[in-house]
């Protein structure tokens, strides 16, 4: 192998042990802002149909105790058994006197089958349950918790902001910590990343320059 050959192969073999790894983590990043999870019922949940009234599809859901904290959403996941998402949903929000306390609708854009719809609210800690009504024909469910025939949905969120890439490189950490030895830290483990791909690349240039 040429000197000069040698010495782009050795560019790009450096360039290429950084750049991957570090794509790599950018990909697995949490996003800068998300949704945190501030509370929600527990028990293994199963999709609830909506009953279907003519054209127009509801079910009624009883929801969890919930704190009152401020700019928050309530979080409901709908079904739409594996068909793309077509209907308006709408989200009645009421206390325990059944009065409204807020309604959302939600467009057929605004949610992927079996995904999240949500509604924001100013006192969460009044909400008992939660009308959904589906308008259209296709078959569409809320996935609840059977709480002794009582059928529970529903969790509170809030966007969470991460300050900066640090932040968002400790909670990419916190979350695989589980998955993963305890002496390694995410550090190490990108360096190691990184040296696999050096020493693959040295490998290559050694074997090339002996040819």
């Amino acid at each position: 192998m040429r000197p000069e050959l040698r010495v782009l192969c050795v560019a790009g073999v450096a360039l290429a042990a950084i750049s991957v790894p570090a794509l790599l983590v950018d990909r697995a990043l949490p996003p800068s802002v998300e949704p945190e999870v501030i509370a929600a019922g527990g028990g293994p949940a199963r999709f609830a149909p909506l009953e279907r009234h003519g054209d127009v599809q509801r079910l009624t859901v009883a929801t969890p105790r919930l704190p009152n904290v401020a700019g928050t959403a309530v979080q409901v996941v709908v079904g739409t058994y594996g068909r793309p998402a077509t209907q308006t949903v709408q989200l009645a929000l009421r206390d325990g006197a059944g009065k409204n306390i807020a309604t959302c609708r939600v467009p057929s854009a605004a949610y992927a089958g079996n995904g999240l719809v949500e509604c924001p609210l100013a006192q969460p800690g009044r909400l008992r349950r939660i009308d959904v009504t589906a308008h259209g024909t296709s078959p569409m469910a809320v996935d609840a918790v059977d709480d002794g025939g009582r059928l529970v949905a529903g969790a509170l969120v809030r966007s969470h902001r991460y300050s900066s890439v640090a932040s968002r490189v400790r909670a990419l950490g916190d979350r695989i910590g589980v998955t993963r030895p305890v002496l390694y830290s995410p550090a190490l483990l990108f360096a190691c990343l990184v040296a696999s791909f050096a020493l693959f690349g040295a490998a290559w240039i050694v074997a090339g320059s002996r040819e």
